[in-house]
């Protein structure tokens, strides 16, 4: 029988080897006296070691993601709500969100953007209008639709992934999502919808799914806001979806003591401004009613700083208000009844316009306050190019486009009237209701 083993020539050999290659190593080192040498004779010993012993490596775990810390403001998700330690900075550190209404990507939008060649809809020439005026720290827009991304090309309720990526070209970071749009679609729309705004750079917020959370926070610095989506109602399609999805994590805030708890969560972890989109459950309504005024109220006394309103198409008006608290403490909170639409095919009325409000927010000690408020108006122009309708968000505060007709032309003038008796005097004068 043969015996089992290494020869003396063949272990002689393999000793001869090793005693070369780290004498290599040796000369190596001596002549890169730098800290960083990639290889050392302790380590090509330890690598000879392993294979002899017949050890394979393991690849590395390849989706470690690094990040950087700066000061540019990080929206970070929470789900249970936990808000990330901010970084130190100066208390008289500022930071400027600027807030949008309803970018609805109709099916008539679709259509007008859609490109037969690559079957995907071109939203960006959209918003070519506004995007230069989005260089802020934090701007935020509140998505009605879900993102579909199967071979359905579009729907009134539906729009493709490319909506995500024009939204995020024209400057927007943050997108509210309307809970009961996602949810009367299924956990697994609510889910896709999340992802493709993350995968396009989007902070997704108003439902808890998969990327998207219904509690975001906004920091910078030492600055805490806390970004709060709320629906006031959920239709039966929506609610089933709760009940079938409670694995999911699906569950918005769909009463008024599920908003309060949220926001004493974010007070409790340190939140110095809370800032609540507020989807309303009369959308058809063309002014402030007196169940929007008792709403803002319940949200202003229970810690809401900033209230914009969202699910009407029609730009309301604005104000402060002052209340307190259970404990008897004075607060006083801003509302946006409604910014209206950034973007909509509805165009059957002139109050069917938008604006984007900026606010400027300064630490003062544990609380914020706010500085400075302006607001651009925008029109929604629909025009006819080569027999094609196309639509563009402008500014209605500038001089019309050349190309726009007379009757467009006063059409416009009038949303800008709408839009400066709801806004100019609220925002300018911070007059009390």
């Amino acid at each position: 029988m043969k015996k089992r083993g290494l020869s003396f020539g063949s272990v002689l050999t393999i000793l001869l080897t090793a005693v070369v290659l780290a004498g290599c190593v040796m000369v190596y080192s001596a002549f890169h006296s730098d800290a960083d040498v990639p290889m050392r004779a302790q380590k090509m010993a330890g690598l000879l070691s392993d294979t002899f012993m017949g050890y394979t490596p393991q690849p590395i775990d390849s989706n470690v993601v690094v990040t950087s810390v700066t000061q540019a403001p990080q929206l970070q998700p929470s789900v249970p709500p936990v808000a990330p330690t901010p970084t130190a900075a100066p208390e008289d550190q500022e930071i400027t969100i600027t807030l949008a209404g309803l970018a609805s990507f109709d099916s008539n939008i679709s259509a007008s953007a859609y490109n037969r060649q690559t079957t995907v809809c071109e939203f960006q020439p959209v918003f070519n209008g506004i995007a230069a005026f989005s260089d802020v720290d934090v701007c935020i827009a509140a998505l009605p639709q879900t993102l579909d991304a199967s071979e359905k090309q579009y729907t009134d309720d539906s729009a493709q992934p490319s909506a995500a990526l024009a939204l995020r070209a024209a400057g927007f970071d943050t997108v509210i999502l309307s809970p009961d749009a996602m949810l009367k679609e299924g956990a697994q729309t609510v889910a896709d919808t999340a992802n493709a705004l993350y995968q396009n750079g989007l902070v997704s917020c108003g439902v808890n799914a998969e990327q998207a959370a219904q509690l975001q926070w906004i920091i910078k610095g030492n600055i805490k806001v806390a970004l709060i989506g709320y629906a006031e109602s959920l239709s039966t399609k929506a609610a089933n979806t709760l009940q079938t999805a409670a694995g999911f994590g699906m569950l918005p805030a769909k009463n008024m003591a599920e908003l309060v708890s949220l926001i004493a969560q974010a007070r409790t972890q340190g939140a110095n401004c809370v800032l609540v989109y507020y989807f309303w459950q009369d959308t058809e309504v063309s002014q402030v009613t007196e169940g929007m005024r008792k709403a803002a109220l319940e949200v202003t006394a229970a810690g809401g700083d900033i209230i914009v309103g969202v699910g009407v198409k029609r730009l309301l008006p604005a104000a402060w208000l002052s209340t307190s608290d259970n404990d008897g403490i004075s607060r006083r909170g801003l509302v946006l009844y409604s910014l209206g639409s950034l973007m909509t095919e509805s165009r059957d009325a002139y109050d069917i316009a938008g604006a984007l409000v900026h606010v400027k927010l300064k630490q003062q000690g544990s609380s914020m306050i706010i500085t400075d408020l302006s607001y651009t108006p925008t029109y929604i122009w629909k025009q006819t190019i080569s027999g094609k309708e196309q639509y563009q968000v402008i500014r209605s505060d500038q001089a019309p486009p050349a190309q726009m007709n007379e009757n467009q032309r006063g059409v416009m003038s009038r949303s800008l009237e709408r839009t400066n008796e709801s806004l100019q005097d609220t925002l300018k004068l911070f007059a009390e209701e």
